[in-house]
């Protein structure tokens, strides 16, 4: 979403005053939240109107919101439009007074996962189980205002190995996000993280653990791929 305003109204002497904000609303949804310093706000067709006296020289700030439209393309810019039909004003229909306008640039909605742990280890004889915390630690960096959620899933059914023709399922490895306590299988994806609201601007570092009970196989080495990925929540 993009903030409007404040927008500041000087007084010209002559009052009754009413003046109209308008044009963000073609790409955008009003948020219900007009509020001013002085005088009164009202919303109707697509615009705000503000009424009131004021001192000479003095000023009524008004405030409010709107949600862009999510199907709008990126960079869109909202340009805010403020005109009166008072006697006198420099924001008249049609004036070009750069004053009588103010633009905001939408910025499109991006999410990064970076420094991605590229492996791990887990070691043990068949029957024990084996666990490292802060296996896998990784870097999301967002500007989604409504958050983002990261999952896990492996790329195939089973890890394997080069000297051996048995397999270990990857529903025997386990995850859980650090400071958690349950461990998840990964026989379906696991979600490991989720939080409302965008990133630090540095990203969030977030740290995942995993545990396996390692089953009776030859001894060797079990490889296999885990993907991850971070998507912003809509």
């Amino acid at each position: 979403g993009a903030a409007g305003g404040p927008d500041e109204i000087g007084d010209r002497g002559v009052r009754p005053r009413q003046w109209i904000e308008a044009g963000v609303l073609d790409a955008a949804a009003y948020n219900a939240d007009a509020a001013a310093t002085t005088g009164t706000v009202s919303f109707a067709n697509g615009a705000i109107t503000w009424t009131g006296d004021l001192p000479v020289n003095a000023t009524a700030a008004i405030t409010y919101s709107v949600t862009t439209n999510s199907g709008d393309a990126a960079d869109t810019t909202l340009t805010n439009t403020v005109s009166t039909a008072v006697p006198g004003s420099n924001c008249g229909s049609g004036s070009t007074d750069p004053g009588c306008t103010a633009d905001v640039t939408v910025l499109p909605q991006a999410i990064a996962l970076n420094n991605l742990t590229s492996s791990f280890t887990l070691a043990g004889l068949p029957g024990t189980d084996a666990e490292q915390d802060g296996a896998v630690t990784m870097t999301v960096t967002t500007n989604s205002p409504a958050g983002y959620q990261v999952t896990v899933q492996p790329a195939t059914q089973a890890l394997t190995s080069s000297g051996s023709a048995d397999t270990i399922p990857f529903g025997d490895l386990n995850v859980r996000e650090a400071g958690q306590a349950i461990f998840q299988s990964l026989a379906v994806p696991v979600l490991v993280h989720d939080q409302s609201g965008p990133s630090d601007p540095d990203g969030d570092l977030i740290s995942n653990d995993y545990q396996i009970s390692v089953p009776n196989v030859h001894s060797g080495t079990y490889q296999g791929t885990l993907d991850y990925i971070a998507i912003a929540t809509p």
